[in-house]
């Protein structure tokens, strides 16, 4: 039979489990804000270069200063790529945990419905068999009254019966 407390407990425990994960989803998307944010640092700084390397190659043509910044300009993808991968994992990580607690809660959501209706059908059951116990206690004690009764009337006839005959026995 399903524990009321247990039940409770089980519930209290996996809001704390989807406190926990909206908790961590919401440092993800922090984090991922502030990947965003530099994001477009970087890109604003790739404009800049952009910028510099355009002025750079119309003043003059040496390319030292132009391979330099093709150098850092890399260097910016580079990093910007590999922190957007990491925010790309840990967002796939937080969505991964949240689709598995959702699961979890609505298996539990199932089970706890299954669970009540069980228990309702038993309580069903339990209440009409009870009804039935109690129409044939209250049938037998009707019939073991109505046998008493005409017992005691039996007796009540032997009773009568048996005066008569001493009345009868004392005149003779």
């Amino acid at each position: 039979m399903w524990d009321a407390n247990n039940s409770q407990a089980t519930v209290t425990a996996l809001q704390a489990e989807i406190a926990e994960m909206k908790s961590s989803l919401l440092k993800a998307d922090a984090e991922l804000d502030a990947l965003k944010q530099d994001l477009a640092h970087e890109k604003m700084e790739k404009a800049s270069a952009q910028a510099d390397l355009e002025a750079a190659k119309s003043k003059k043509p040496d390319t030292s200063e132009a391979d330099a910044l093709r150098k850092e300009l890399q260097a910016l993808k580079d990093q910007h790529q590999a922190a957007l991968m990491t925010a790309k994992q840990e967002s796939a990580k937080a969505t991964e945990e949240h689709l598995a607690t959702k699961a979890s809660l609505e298996k539990l959501q199932t089970e706890l419905t299954r669970q009540k209706e069980e228990s309702k059908s038993d309580y069903n059951s339990l209440h009409d068999s009870m009804g039935q116990l109690v129409e044939e206690a209250t049938k037998k004690a009707a019939d073991v009254e109505a046998r008493l009764k005409e017992a005691e009337a039996n007796l009540k006839v032997k009773d009568a019966e048996l005066a008569e005959v001493k009345v009868h026995l004392s005149f003779i």
